[in-house]
């Protein structure tokens, strides 16, 4: 087999050929945990198209993107360029293990691959991966890189740890940021292009952004959440990328069964209503696919980003017991979001195949599902945890704690330098205080303003109840800043601002009350005056 040199000068000598595509072909090296891909020759035409597309990987290979993160593999990303006298003729990169595309995932029924080969997935499951498909997106949003082409055969699933892998990452949207040089993504899939991208002819020609990438993850998450259905409906199944698009009319009008139809589509009785869905998760398709011809490009900007989404799902893909989701007594795999009233599988399952039909699903037995979700940190957190039965649990969803994300790994960890205590504590003492230090002239301004006796020991006693109250309110609002700051005095001088809380507290009630007293005043003018005309009157 031939022998290619790295930059660096390491030779890489392939061995067995294991994929080809339309631009190229992979094969495995001495390095089990690396493969090559080489260009076919009619990949490019000229040679400025192989000059621009090798600029394209060193500027890749430049960028401090990670292939593998948490110890579990993200992205297929070139890690070394190859060449053969001097020319560029392909790339190095990570191996991808598994072979289940999204597309296997997100298909249930009882002959699918996802019954066949995992009948311990449930809803949770699909949860965790579309997390974490909304992850690694948010992870290349936040280290500056589009993605493009986001089609259903370039997402890989590995079942085993719950990772979302991308590959083809030669097709994403990448600018040098050295030399600001922008080299565009030329294909895409129309069944997933957002609406600003259907009607260009050639895709080059056109814009991918974040906004994009965000309109085509949705549409993979709503198939994964959705039992497989498309939020447009009607939309071709061709399977291949291409850099010209004709237009996907239902994409282009947002023509979605799931929200106003442009053309009257109904949902068939095997599909699930948008009400399934936690209101979190459905107020974010919404912002995504809720739109018409007339409005879609000024709603570019209101799609969630990806953090958003990655947010939201992590709630429901949160360790047991999590009190989001229920369990159907009928069916242990029917597992979905508490909200609903009953099981919504047993419903659709009237008129169609059970998404999570299979010879153990009403057997009672749980397959682990108890305890199974995020697991957060750790070098391990990556692996599936297992119960004391040996059964797989849910795979991890990386760096969730609480329903939040991680910052990007281009960051350094958030380190935790102090606890809140001192800060607490600071801020009830300062909040007692301001009873003593306020609290005649509370009596005096009171008892000045109503004519009645407010005694000193009275108002110190209130008041410092009100500081106590603004001191937990205050410390409870910056403590997550207070304890990672480095350093932590200026939010330990916000205790004094503490001490002026209950005073306006007090001026702001003393006020209210005056106005009041004050309209009742004017009342009971109002009505003296009244009944001496009458009295007069009626005389």
């Amino acid at each position: 087999m031939a022998s290619y040199k790295g930059i660096g000068g390491t030779v890489y000598k392939l061995q067995k050929e294991i994929s080809s595509g339309g631009e190229g072909t992979v094969y495995t090296i001495s390095d089990p945990s690396l493969v090559a891909k080489i260009y076919k020759p009619q990949r490019f035409k000229t040679p400025v198209e192989r000059s621009t597309m090798e600029r394209k990987l060193l500027a890749m290979i430049k960028t401090n993107i990670k292939t593998t993160i948490d110890g579990m593999m993200r992205l297929a990303w070139p890690i070394d360029v190859l060449y053969e006298n001097g020319e560029m003729v392909g790339f190095i990169m990570p191996k991808v293990n598994s072979s289940r595309k999204i597309y296997d995932i997100y298909r249930g029924g009882r002959n699918s691959v996802r019954n066949r080969e995992h009948p311990d997935n449930d809803w949770k499951y699909l949860v965790i991966y579309s997390y974490n498909l909304a992850w690694i997106v948010n992870y290349l949003h936040e280290n500056g890189i589009v993605i493009g082409d986001l089609n259903q055969n370039n997402i890989i699933v590995d079942t085993q740890t719950g990772a979302v892998i991308l590959i083809d990452c030669d097709s994403f949207d990448i600018t040098d940021k050295t030399s600001g040089e922008h080299f565009p993504c030329e294909v895409g899939l129309e069944e997933i292009l957002a609406p600003e991208l259907q009607s260009v002819n050639v895709l080059k020609m056109g814009k991918f952004t974040k906004e994009s990438d965000i309109f085509s993850m949705a549409i993979h998450i709503f198939r994964l959440l959705m039992n497989n259905e498309n939020p447009f409906g009607g939309i071709s199944s061709n399977q291949s990328s291409s850099s010209m698009i004709a237009g996907n009319r239902d994409i282009i009008i947002g023509d979605s069964p799931y929200y106003t139809s442009k053309t009257g589509k109904k949902l068939p009785p095997r599909c699930l209503e948008m009400s399934f869905l936690p209101p979190e998760i459905e107020a974010l398709f919404k912002k995504t696919f809720d739109y018409n011809e007339r409005n879609a490009v000024s709603k570019i900007k209101e799609r969630p980003p990806a953090r958003k989404w990655a947010e939201a799902l992590a709630l429901y893909g949160a360790p047991e017991p999590n009190p989001r989701l229920k369990r159907c007594q009928k069916n242990r795999r029917h597992v979905y979001p508490a909200h609903n009233k009953s099981c919504p599988w047993c419903a659709i399952s009237k008129h169609t195949d059970d998404p999570f039909s299979s010879p153990t699903a009403t057997s009672g037995v749980s397959h682990g599902y108890s305890g199974h979700g995020v697991v957060a940190g750790g070098q391990n957190a990556g692996a599936i945890a297992r119960s004391n039965t040996g059964t797989a649990n849910a795979p991890a969803m990386r760096g969730v704690t609480s329903g939040t994300i991680n910052r990007p790994y281009r960051q350094a960890p958030t380190v935790i330098r102090r606890k809140p205590t001192l800060l607490y504590t600071v801020m009830l003492i300062f909040g007692v205080i301001s009873g003593f230090v306020f609290g005649d002239i509370a009596s005096n301004l009171l008892t000045s303003s109503f004519d009645v006796s407010f005694s000193s020991t009275l108002c110190t006693s209130v008041m410092s109840v009100l500081g106590v109250i603004a001191a937990i309110l205050t410390a409870n609002w910056i403590k997550d800043k207070y304890i990672r700051a480095n350093n932590a005095i200026p939010w330990l001088l916000l205790s004094l601002g503490v001490l002026a809380a209950p005073p306006i507290a007090v001026a702001a009630l003393a006020l209210v009350a005056a106005l009041v007293l004050g309209i009742l005043y004017i009342i009971g003018g109002l009505i003296v005056i009244f009944l001496i005309f009458s009295f007069f009157w009626g005389s």
